[in-house]
């Protein structure tokens, strides 16, 4: 018989920063390609020869004209292909195949949740080394159910819009009846920025979606949870009808926001947006009666920066991650005349033997201190009314004396 020493298990060794950074990362890309999925856009075809005969196992490889991020797939045996969802942009897509000649199709633009159908015509390579063309919107979409309104970045920063909010252009796309003319507004209040009525849809029924994930919120009519800086909408679409199933939850319309992304080089801006009413002509009726201009005044400053990220020692190797950042202020005072109710001078004493609702029945207001429980099973409980304590012990306590005097009467029969 041999001895055999007993082997204790080594400790478990605690995963280094880096280790546990690149956890953190993978999570976050993970969180990030699950929400982009949701409205990305996808590309396919099929690849056939001059004959019209399918080419299997071509190559079929698209690549962004802004990040150069490329993606690769290769043909069935049937010739058909299906690229990988993919973030909205311009592309150039090639495909090549043994004896075949290079095929490439620039400026390929992909929108918010839309499919593009590419079909791409190989020829042998001794007739043609490389062939380009120029890619043209169809004009007609057959392979989607979903109807809508697609509104790109241009429009929407050459609009001029109140408060920059770019859900008021809600209201211009087909098939949508606004609520009021504040529909989408969020001057004063989030309340508005759903009050749409998509295609006979209820109010407050439509959803929101910001790069894929929810942006509507339970409250104010359902209200929009965040609006976009206008700077940094990439495009977003208005869905009206028989859109497909994947973006459902809601029995009204889709507004659907896609943000932009870095790109290889670097992009910014910053911005001022004044206004005041020193600057502003009187109203005519105003002017008329000698009144002067409300005081008015708001500032709307931020900016916008894009472009590549480089890791010390990495500069000059081809970019693979991009940022972009945007932030905006807004500073707004303007000057307003509200009507209040405040304590009488009685109630600012702590005297409520006077105190009348509009049909001139006695308000009476109990002393909280005083109350007392009644007997067990009992659920009533007997207090002093105020007007019968000591008005001045009652003024001390009551909230009625941080209350400015009143600077007008009511009439009597109120």
């Amino acid at each position: 018989m041999t001895n055999q020493g007993l082997i204790s298990p080594a400790p478990s060794a605690r995963p280094s920063p880096r280790v546990r950074f690149g956890k953190w990362i993978f999570v976050l890309f993970l969180l990030c390609t699950g929400l982009a999925s949701a409205q990305s856009s996808t590309v396919s075809g099929h690849v056939v020869d001059a004959a019209g005969a399918p080419v299997q196992g071509a190559h079929v490889e698209i690549t962004s004209a802004t990040t150069h991020e490329a993606n690769a797939v290769k043909t069935n045996g049937e010739g058909y292909y299906l690229l990988p969802p993919l973030t909205p942009g311009f592309y150039s897509i090639n495909a090549t195949a043994d004896t075949f000649a290079r095929v490439t199709v620039e400026a390929l633009k992909l929108e918010v949740g839309g499919s593009r159908t590419v079909d791409l015509t190989l020829k042998p390579m001794s007739q043609s080394q490389d062939v380009t063309v120029t890619a043209t919107q169809p004009e007609l979409v057959t392979d989607i159910p979903d109807r809508g309104n697609v509104i790109e970045s241009k429009f929407v920063e050459n609009t001029p819009l109140n408060i920059r909010n770019p859900l008021q252009l809600v209201n211009f796309a087909q098939g949508v009846t606004a609520y009021s003319s504040e529909s989408g507004n969020n001057d004063q209040s989030e309340a508005y920025t759903n009050t749409f009525r998509i295609n006979g849809g209820r109010l407050a029924s439509t959803e929101s979606l910001l790069d894929g994930g929810a942006n509507t919120t339970l409250y104010d009519y359902n209200a929009v949870a965040f609006v976009p800086q206008v700077d940094s909408i990439q495009e977003f679409k208005v869905l009206t009808t028989a859109y497909s199933p994947e973006w459902g939850r809601t029995s009204g319309g889709i507004v659907t926001f896609a943000t932009k992304a870095g790109g290889d080089r670097f992009h910014g801006s910053i911005f001022e947006y004044l206004r005041n009413s020193d600057l502003d002509a009187n109203s005519f009726n105003s002017d008329v009666a000698k009144q002067a201009k409300p005081h008015f005044q708001r500032n709307q400053f931020g900016y916008a920066v894009g472009g590549p990220i480089a890791f010390p020692g990495h500069f000059h190797e081809a970019h693979r991650t991009f940022f972009y950042s945007t932030y905006e202020g807004l500073r707004q005072s303007q000057a307003g005349s509200f009507t209040y109710t405040v304590p009488t001078a009685l109630e600012r004493t702590g005297d409520f033997s006077q105190t009348f609702d509009s049909n001139g029945k006695q308000i009476v207001i109990y002393d909280p201190s005083t109350t007392t429980l009644q007997p067990v099973g009992s659920t009533a409980c007997t207090s002093t009314p105020v007007a019968a304590a000591a008005p001045s012990t009652v003024a001390r306590r009551s909230p009625a004396t941080k209350f400015p005097p009143p600077t007008s009467t009511p009439p009597a029969s109120i």
